[in-house]
């Protein structure tokens, strides 16, 4: 390589570093400190700053301090709930590549100043990056989050509900439809594994209550001198799928409206499950 290619390679070099540089700084309260990849959905990359942002936010919504975070259902049940968000918010960004939405300068500009009175209110730039630090977020990954909830967000939402594209549709028969192929709705009879209660004990009284059911007594009036469960018995709960333990959603799908089940068992206790239908009203 000649001396004069390698002058020319090296200032090429430079201008890219100023303008990275340049465009860096140009967003107001801008600036990353760790942009290394760490998840990925479809194309969209994750940063390590943006992860640890919602990782913190996930630790404070699921109990903070008061949860012990060395037992590793806790950190298992964070990361699952943090790579969800995460995942609904690549796909929101995939959804704006898709339909080209794009912020307006206001926006853009709406954006600054909403920073802009972070910094100020925090007493500067040096006290805006300390109270992000202590909110554990990059002033990148905080910026990106405003620009996606309070912009790309709603505009997302106009294309996409209002018809304009007809993508989804937001009639009442497809929202019924929706409520119907993906909710349920039981009651049940319950028998817990409480501390102080012997097996058989449980074992026992949850088959006397089945014989009852047998026997012709009402579900509701079993369930009042039997069971644990602290929902109301005649009105029961409103799911949807995956939201229940398997053993609960399982034998609710396989019973009709209006029947109940044999006796299960689960991690939580013995049960009883009756059907109930989803009413209009409530949807």
């Amino acid at each position: 390589m000649t001396k004069g290619l390698k002058r020319e390679l090296l200032l090429i070099l430079c201008m890219c570093i100023v303008v990275a540089s340049f465009v860096s700084c140009s967003r107001v309260g801008e600036f990353s400190i760790n942009t290394r990849t760490v998840m990925k959905v479809a194309d969209e990359e994750v940063s390590y700053d943006v992860y640890k942002l919602f990782y913190y936010l996930g630790m404070n919504e699921l109990g903070g301090d008061s949860t012990d975070w060395t037992k590793q259902e806790n950190r298992d049940k964070l990361k699952s709930e943090v790579e969800a968000v995460i995942k609904r918010m690549c796909l929101k960004k995939i959804l704006c590549d898709e339909y080209d939405i794009r912020l307006l300068s206001n926006d853009k500009k709406s954006v600054d100043a909403m920073i802009e009175s972070y910094i100020e209110s925090s007493g500067g730039k040096e006290g805006y990056r300390k109270w992000l630090s202590e909110h554990r977020a990059s002033g990148k990954a905080f910026r990106e989050q405003i620009e996606l909830n309070y912009y790309y967000d709603p505009y997302l939402r106009e294309i996409l509900f209002t018809g304009i594209n007809d993508i989804i549709k937001m009639d009442d028969k497809t929202v019924k439809d929706d409520v119907y192929a993906n909710f349920y709705r039981y009651t049940q009879i319950f028998i817990s594994y409480d501390q102080g209660d012997y097996y058989g004990e449980n074992e026992k009284e949850i088959a006397e209550a089945y014989a009852k059911l047998e026997n012709g007594q009402d579900f509701e009036d079993v369930a009042l001198e039997h069971s644990e469960w602290t929902g109301s018995t005649q009105k029961g709960v409103y799911s949807t799928k995956g939201e229940k333990i398997a053993e609960i959603e399982d034998t609710v799908y396989s019973l009709e409206i209006g029947e109940y089940s044999e006796v299960i068992e689960s991690s939580e206790g013995h049960h009883i499950i009756k059907r109930l239908p989803l009413e209009d009203d409530y949807i």
